[in-house]
């Protein structure tokens, strides 16, 4: 996560992207439009089965909205005006999963936890050629705010169970970076662990969103943080997301979302997979996620905003995937 104004990557965006760096991870290239998106009709008729594809969804995987998706339990938010990279409290994002190796020593990527069994994450976390993850190689922590620390929560670790990565994912292409993992134990929700909802709404161009995670500040450092920071970031139109990235199929206008594009605040190495979320306007002003953190130009460079997968455009994906899976 970089916060801190810095001179812009001295990279060049080409068509194999071989030089690019990879929000989270590290080279990815980008090849024409091939995958099958999920029809509009397709996802009304799951959006309109129960009116509430929040309550569809937490149904199907025995928990209910009303358990409370998208409330952490502080009384008074930070005014959202100071957020650039703050220290967060240890339960303001309590929905916020981190990725861990076997060992619990390496953090690698973040997700959302969605409830009592499902993380929400990209695909790339598993399927970056030459740093492949399996079930086996990694933990799902939960609870956490500071790494080094072990007194300022009660986090818990879980094995995964199974990684579910979109069918039509291909680590040579950025789109339909989404997987889902199950965990191997049934998640107790706490004041450090609650699910984060669904959205009903697309975002708009200059909406303020906000991105979380422990990644590194300045993408030429190696050192991730150890405490969990977050930033303000505002959606970026498609077409000025596609010029400022130089390609015109480098993102899609109904799978990915833009965000970012000012100078220091942006998602960086580290934070992939991890919640890019809004606050919703009713009474209760639940969270939401919108995106998950997918790639980028370098980090918090000014007009080269973030890519994030449209969470959105895959809840009929989601629902069915957590459905199947269902034991």
């Amino acid at each position: 996560m970089t916060s801190d104004a810095f001179d812009s990557l001295k990279e060049t965006w080409n068509s194999d992207i071989k030089e690019s760096v990879k929000t989270g991870l590290n080279v990815k290239k980008i090849l024409s439009k091939e995958s099958v998106e999920q029809t509009v009709g397709n996802t009304k008729k799951f959006l309109e089965e129960k009116a509430d594809i929040n309550e569809k969804f937490y149904e199907a995987s025995g928990v209910k909205q009303s358990l409370g998706c998208g409330l952490n339990s502080l009384s008074l938010l930070r005014s959202r005006s100071k957020r650039q990279n703050e220290r967060q409290g240890p339960n303001e994002w309590p929905w916020i999963a981190v990725f861990l190796d076997k060992n619990g020593y390496l953090q690698f990527c973040g997700g959302t936890l969605l409830n009592h069994r499902y993380v929400l994450t990209a695909a790339h976390c598993f399927k970056e050629p030459g740093s492949e993850k399996t079930e086996d190689d990694i933990i799902v922590r939960l609870g956490e705010y500071d790494l080094f620390r072990e007194d300022e929560t009660k986090h818990r670790d879980f094995a995964v169970e199974k990684i579910i990565t979109h069918q039509l994912y291909d680590p040579a292409d950025e789109r339909n970076d989404i997987a889902l993992v199950k965990l191997a134990g049934r998640v107790q929700y706490n004041q450090y662990i609650r699910p984060l909802c669904l959205p009903s709404h697309a975002v708009k161009p200059n909406q303020t969103t906000i991105v979380a995670g422990w990644g590194t500040k300045k993408p030429e450092e190696n050192d991730h943080s150890n405490v969990l920071l977050d930033v303000e970031v505002p959606v970026v139109g498609h077409k000025e997301c596609s010029d400022s990235i130089g390609l015109s199929n480098a993102v899609d206008k109904k799978k990915h979302i833009c965000a970012g594009g000012v100078i220091g605040k942006d998602s960086c190495q580290g934070d992939s997979g991890g919640p890019l979320i809004i606050q919703e306007t009713g009474k209760e002003k639940r969270w939401v996620i919108v995106g998950i953190v997918s790639f980028g130009l370098g980090c918090g460079t000014e007009y080269s905003p973030g890519v994030y997968t449209n969470v959105r455009n895959y809840l009929n994906w989601i629902g069915k995937r957590i459905m199947d899976a269902a034991p």
